[in-house]
């Protein structure tokens, strides 16, 4: 059944996947730092840009460059059992510890959950996520696209406390899944972020939360298991270590304790080649794309990115973050 869905697969078109989003970002890196040191490089088109469009696209592309920055910062590590939240493509990072005020792979991270995170790369082919009965505790299990809108949620609220695995299929997927598949839920990107939380009643519940998230030799846990070695519930399955690990660019890497938009590339022209490139690999919803299309101008004249626009658009998002607001005893919602 495994190999029936495969062969129907019919990959979308026009998305490029990692290894060649690396490789156009490095492409991309040389040209800028040749053009700006004022080697041959590419002449800059006529008209220019307003400031008022490049503005907007920075808007647009905080959340996508966001994604971008702290999906290759976290995913450049060789296997899932060193620093928490860390993990290679496709494998759960398994925190086994409740965060305190050091805990920056989130901002404002809760304090009584157990987060289980992972990045997918859904180009090559589906993956499973598999759950286990979880009846004494509220978890869940939120799938984000590429541009960090949250599209789907498994756990206790959405899809209850039995045991299921879920196939997350990219764009342009189709096909019959294989028996034992609860659900199979479409990617709106081929990148996909998993934030899962469990419910830790006090640190003395902590060991009883860890036999639910973390598998035992292969089996039970929170799991992703790839399609091509799914064969129903009672897989084993155990990832990869020694998996090659890709160095993120050091302009998306911040300083050490801060999230990844406290890194230099948020304030600099090369802000806009990772946004151009992060969205040729996950292109936006059809209803966006015509406005993303405006923005082909600033990507070609993204030299004209100053630090005084950049603050012009930091202020117009929390400014729209305190109208959009709705206050209830004395939170924002």
């Amino acid at each position: 059944m495994t190999e029936r869905l495969n062969r129907a697969v019919v990959p979308a078109t026009g998305v490029v996947g990692r290894r060649e989003l690396v490789a156009s970002f490095a492409v991309s890196m040389m040209a800028m730092l040749a053009a700006s040191k004022g080697r041959a490089g590419p002449e800059r088109p006529a008209p220019q840009p307003p400031d008022s469009l490049i503005k907007d696209a920075y808007i647009y592309g905080f959340a996508p460059v966001a994604a971008f920055a702290t999906e290759r910062i976290q995913t450049a590590v060789p296997d899932s059992t060193g620093i928490v939240g860390f993990a290679p493509l496709n494998q759960f990072a398994y925190a086994t510890e409740l965060a305190d005020a050091s805990f920056s792979t989130i901002i404002r991270p809760n304090a009584d959950t157990l987060y289980t995170l992972a990045w997918l790369d859904l180009n090559d082919q589906p993956m499973v996520i598999s759950l286990p009965e979880v009846k004494d505790r509220y978890y869940m299990m939120a799938l984000l696209d590429a541009y960090t809108n949250q599209f789907d949620s498994l756990g206790t609220r959405t899809t209850g406390s039995g045991a299921g695995d879920y196939l997350i299929a990219g764009p342009g997927r189709s096909g019959r899944p294989p028996l034992g598949i609860t659900q199979v839920i479409s990617a709106p990107t081929p990148t996909i972020w998993v934030i899962g939380r469990t419910l830790v009643r006090g640190p003395g519940d902590l060991p009883a939360v860890l036999k639910v998230t973390i598998p035992e030799k292969g089996r039970d846990g929170y799991r992703l298991i790839p399609l091509d070695r799914y064969k129903g519930p009672a897989t084993v399955f155990i990832p990869p270590t020694n998996v090659p690990v890709i160095a993120p660019e050091p302009q998306f890497v911040p300083p050490a304790g801060k999230p990844a938009t406290d890194a230099d590339g948020f304030k600099e022209p090369v802000f806009f080649q990772a946004m151009q490139n992060w969205i040729a690999a996950n292109p936006p919803p059809s209803s966006q794309q015509s406005l993303v299309a405006t923005f082909e101008a600033v990507f070609t004249n993204a030299y004209l990115l100053t630090p005084g626009i950049v603050n012009m658009a930091l202020a117009a998002m929390l400014a729209e973050v305190d109208d959009i607001a709705r206050m209830v005893n004395g939170w924002g919602y």
